[in-house]
């Protein structure tokens, strides 16, 4: 987790195909956990939206050049529990409006996710790598 990542990829802005945008967004890695019941497929959560169209696009990291660390797939809407109030009163009118925060985080599988569905089907040969990269303060 707090490792930076990307994705670039294509969405429709109001799903109409004509208006196609190149999208570039990053951050950091907010949280793994299982995908499935069955706790073999692992997923991550991102902060930011993958918006429609961008499926499928590579979740990619920069470390001594640049990495698939996973596979976008969908998001996770969470509704944050802050709010705020705005409140007008005068003599002869009364105005409330509560805002309340949705918050979207994308959703993209795990790289040992994405390996094992590829030596499922037979899709060979692909190169992983083992070095984990350090995190400045985090290393043990």
């Amino acid at each position: 987790m707090g490792e930076s990542v990307y994705s670039v990829g294509f969405f429709a802005l109001g799903g109409q195909i004509t208006q196609v945008i190149r999208g570039y967004f990053s951050g950091r890695i907010v949280n793994f956990f299982e995908a499935d019941e069955s706790g073999e497929i692992h997923a991550m959560m991102l902060p930011y939206p993958i918006i429609e169209g961008m499926s499928g696009s590579p979740v990619l990291t920069y470390h001594n050049g640049p990495k698939v660390v996973g596979l976008a797939y969908g998001n996770q809407i969470q509704r944050v529990v802050a709010s705020e109030v705005l409140e007008y009163k005068d003599g002869k009118e009364d105005f409330r409006e509560t805002i309340h925060r949705v918050v979207e985080f994308g959703l993209a599988y795990h790289p040992a996710s994405v390996a094992k569905f590829l030596l499922e089907v037979g899709a060979t040969p692909f190169v992983t790598d083992q070095h984990v990269p350090g995190i400045p303060g985090l290393e043990s």
